[in-house]
């Protein structure tokens, strides 16, 4: 990623060459220019462009605020019942993301939003124990947590996500 970023400035330097103009306006149209030139190129590179790795993450921010907004409601729901019949419990979901940093963010998401809570991951960092204030259906709360937040991790880091069930 790093790579891309200086051959774009690089790339940006080479325009204001060509127009005997060194001022801002001149660099920042090279340096988009260079971007969209690298973009088209990606294909030659082993690694993924680093616009496109940006793009998975606003892409993952906005599927974690949809996610809260509907345990959001959800729990408000559950709140206002006039009887309150919940069924707490906890989830052993099993873990594709494998690097420390991604357990801990899918970890954080997960208790960020409401109604659960990441308890403890398993020592061989392959199960992650989810509290749920309420627990429906086992299964659909395993694969939205899959869907919705542990593959555009994946997907960040340039993993495959394969599609693979949760049952555990």
């Amino acid at each position: 990623m790093l790579k891309q970023v200086v051959l774009s400035g690089i790339l940006a330097i080479v325009w204001c060459l060509f127009h005997n103009s060194f001022d801002i306006n001149t660099f920042s149209l090279g340096f988009i220019l260079a971007l969209i030139i690298i973009f088209l190129l990606r294909r030659s590179y082993f690694e993924q462009h680093f616009m496109v790795r940006l793009l998975l993450v606003v892409k993952l921010i906005l599927k974690f605020l949809v996610e809260v907004l509907k345990a959001n409601i959800a729990v408000l729901k559950l709140i206002y019942r006039p009887k309150l019949d919940l069924e707490p419990g906890i989830i052993d979901y099993p873990l594709r993301v494998k690097t420390d940093f991604q357990i801990v963010l899918l970890a954080n998401m997960i208790t960020l939003t409401p109604g659960t809570l990441s308890i403890d991951i398993s020592p061989d960092k392959k199960h992650l124990y989810i509290h749920c204030l309420h627990i429906d259906e086992i299964e659909q709360s395993k694969q939205d947590i899959q869907n919705n937040l542990e593959n555009p991790i994946l997907a960040i880091s340039g993993q495959t996500s394969k599609k693979e069930s949760v049952h555990a």
